[in-house]
């Protein structure tokens, strides 16, 4: 109990592709792997670079370094958000994290005990 993991979508310009994703609150913004599971490389899909590298404090307290980029489209549960924020980094646990900013715009809360994303009902509509 306690991990929220949902598969989403994101679609570059090159490539989409599908990911497990951890919905973490305590997460400011969404982060990405510099590459996939898979091996697949979030390059290969094809990113729009926004900002340049940001230092990151993670949460065992190190600091890493990631890039500040933008994918033309995130899908989460056939949701789509344009260009949404995310920074890519090296060492993530999951292949990508969706954090609290973008769970508050999209009107998202976070079910611990059945381990689910709930929608408020207006927005899925």
């Amino acid at each position: 109990m306690g991990k929220i993991e949902k598969e989403i979508e994101i679609v570059g310009q090159k490539e989409k592709k599908k990911l497990k994703a951890l919905f973490d609150s305590g997460a400011d913004t969404n982060y990405v792997r510099t590459e996939f599971s898979d091996g697949i490389s979030a390059e290969e899909l094809g990113f729009i670079r926004y900002r340049t590298f940001r230092r990151i404090k993670l949460g065992d307290g190190r600091y890493n370094l990631g890039e500040v980029v933008t994918f033309p489209q995130l899908i989460i549960d056939d949701v789509s958000i344009e260009k949404p924020e995310m920074i890519i980094m090296k060492g993530l646990p999951y292949d990508a994290v969706i954090g609290a900013f973008l769970m508050q715009q999209l009107r998202i809360t976070l079910n611990m005990g059945e381990e689910q994303v709930e929608w408020e009902e207006s927005r899925r509509n």
